[in-house]
């Protein structure tokens, strides 16, 4: 992560010296570049020549006006320019006016003192870096006319705690909030669309998660380490410690090569996930080796499960399918790639309790272990409700420690090997249409 801190750092400093040029004049400690002399717009900049001429010309509690008058004219403040307070560690506080339109590159770059930020609703953009090395910020709040949160602007923001984000967000980019080790929840607002690779790197203290409901798929980055291969896979949140998400958005996101690329996978701390009616589908390898996840419902709105979605979440001992009409679509658990042998959806699942409120589309016609219940020999109860039709072909095959089962009174076929070989099958409650 220092590579890229520094990196950032170098870049900064090659445009600055290429591009910049003393500042045009000064009014109450505060300096100022002319953007347009007919517009009588101006930007706030840094004193000298460049950014590091001089260490330490602001400090302590910036108040930025909306205006200035200079050589009798009124002069209005639509910019903080790039790198204007970059590494004034003695900033504590900055109050932005709403006349500011544009907060440019690195424009707070290690303000090390700084601890809050409000951005108001005039701001349009937040440049690269903006507020990277923040290290005492601990609150941000973004405002509703921002639509991208640039790359690493909140990069080793440490002590950051709590960011709200402005629903006009619609790109979250690179590195944006890696190394906010310090945050602990964030809710990321249905008008994103796309979240960059490695945003939330080394979030290490992130136990809430929340996506808002939204019915346009959320596209995903992911944390890469390439090798001469495929590259290795981690998901967009593998450092992060999730215990609690939310997920009110269908998801995609780069699960081709490496089922590492799941947002989720090997999250072993997350114990809670409520999916939402918004939710239509649920990609292969999701909650790949979540295994802190104990229970799970499935809402009627989703209509696919891909592949490997639960494979190894091994404390998963309840699941509910809500009762809906349609029918919904499972993948299965494969060993190779030349269609060989099946493991159902659910078979490294320790599964107890099932409650089956839909019918399900399988495949069966390869082996018979495709079956998303096939062999689960931990499932004790089974209740088919009302709104289910039919029971696939080896749906509980080999459940040998099956005892309970209740068929609702809409079902009215039940296929070949559906309960071959429940060896313990006492309790048996069908319903009048079989």
């Amino acid at each position: 992560m220092r590579t890229i801190k520094q990196l950032l750092i170098t870049i900064a400093m090659l445009l600055c010296s290429a591009t910049a040029n003393a500042h045009d004049f000064e009014v109450d400690g505060i300096f100022y570049n002319i953007i347009s002399a007919s517009d009588l717009t101006i930007e706030v900049t840094y004193k000298g020549d460049s950014f590091d001429d001089f260490s330490a010309e602001y400090s302590g509690e910036v108040i930025i006006p909306e205006t200035v008058v200079y050589k009798s004219k009124v002069l209005k403040v639509i910019s903080i320019g790039r790198q204007a307070f970059d590494g004034c560690s003695g900033i504590t506080s900055i109050e932005i006016p709403n006349s500011v339109t544009t907060i440019e590159d690195y424009a707070f770059f290690g303000c090390s003192s700084l601890t809050s930020v409000d951005i108001p609703n005039s701001v349009t953009s937040i440049g690269d870096g903006a507020f990277n090395g923040c290290s005492s910020l601990t609150s941000v709040k973004i405002g509703n006319a921002i639509t991208t949160i640039a790359a690493a602007a909140f990069f080793d923001c440490t002590s950051l705690t709590s960011i709200i984000i402005g629903n006009s967000v619609t790109t979250i980019e690179i590195y944006a909030f890696a190394n906010c080790n310090s945050l602990t929840s964030i809710e990321i607002p249905n008008s994103v669309t796309t979240i960059e690779s490695f945003a939330f790197d080394n979030c290490t203290s992130l136990k809430e998660l929340r996506f808002e409901d939204g019915t346009e798929f959320l596209d995903l980055g992911s944390n890469y380490h390439n090798n001469e291969k495929y590259g290795r896979g981690e998901g967009l949140f593998y450092d992060c410690p999730l215990e609690k998400l939310y997920l009110g958005r269908s998801l995609s996101f780069p699960a081709f090569h490496n089922e590492g690329y799941s947002p989720f996978y090997n999250i072993k701390t997350l114990t809670s996930v409520t999916i939402s009616d918004s939710v239509t589908g649920i990609g292969s390898y999701t909650f790949y080796c979540c295994s802190g996840l104990t229970s799970i419902t499935i809402p009627s709105s989703v209509t696919y499960i891909g592949k490997n979605a639960f494979d190894a979440c091994y404390a998963l001992k309840e699941l509910r399918f809500e009762d809906g009409r349609r029918e919904l679509s499972l993948e299965h658990n494969y060993t190779n790639s030349y269609g060989g042998l099946g493991e159902g959806l659910f078979n490294d699942c320790p599964l107890e309790t099932l409650y089956l409120g839909r019918d399900l589309l399988y495949e069966t016609y390869k082996s018979f272990g495709y079956s998303p219940f096939y062999n689960v020999k931990t499932l004790k109860s089974v209740t088919i409700s009302d709104s289910v039709t039919s029971i696939g072909g080896y749906a509980f095959s080999k459940c040998t420690n099956l005892t309970n089962i209740i068929i609702g009174n809409s079902v009215t076929t039940i296929e070949d090997y559906a309960f071959s070989k429940c060896t313990n099958l006492t309790n048996i409650i069908i319903g009048n249409s079989v």
